[in-house]
């Protein structure tokens, strides 16, 4: 339980990836969401 919680707030929050232009998921959702308003 604790590899799982670990995986996803630590790592996948501060990990950049290719398909969202290299910015981090949370910043990629972050400018998501005026668009979807």
């Amino acid at each position: 339980m604790e590899v799982a919680c670990y995986l996803d707030t630590y790592f996948n929050l501060d990990r950049r990836h290719y398909a969202l232009g290299y910015r981090l998921p949370h910043q990629f959702e972050q400018d998501l969401k005026p668009t979807l308003s």
